[in-house]
């Protein structure tokens, strides 16, 4: 059931570009449709990723294989709780950045990627490469 969860966005844009995951898109929709209305998935999705993940984990090690298989739940609980988590932190900071023009929020002056990727590009622009040779010249 969580498997859907964060299957179903990755699995919708990878879908754009390949047959192959609109179907899977589509079966996870279905299964997380089901679990929200507390029915049990239809497609066996969940069994088959699971199966699919631990059979080739097995072919890199046979150990590495039972261990995903025996503790897939709450392997992919975590990682549920880390994708919730990067969404939130991504928003928050997209957020902060188109009203405070800062990452961080209000009065910060912590580093923001977001401003760096911005100012990267503008020092990189032909304009100001132009203007600064200019002056230059003078």
């Amino acid at each position: 059931m969580v498997l859907c969860w964060i299957a179903l966005p990755f699995l919708a844009v990878m879908g754009i570009f390949s047959v192959r995951y609109r179907k899977l898109a589509v079966e996870s929709f279905d299964c997380l449709f089901r679990n929200v209305t507390f029915r049990k998935c239809r497609s066996g999705f969940d069994e088959r990723i699971k199966s699919d993940i631990t059979g080739r984990l097995m072919k890199i090690s046979p150990v590495l294989g039972r261990g995903f298989y025996r503790n897939y739940k709450i392997i992919i609980m975590v990682i549920l709780i880390i994708t919730i988590l990067s969404f939130y932190f991504s928003a928050v900071g997209i957020y902060n950045y188109v009203m405070y023009r800062n990452c961080n929020g209000e009065n910060s002056n912590g580093f923001c990627v977001i401003s760096s990727v911005e100012n990267g590009l503008k020092s990189n622009s032909g304009e100001d490469k132009i203007s600064n040779y200019s002056e230059g010249v003078s």
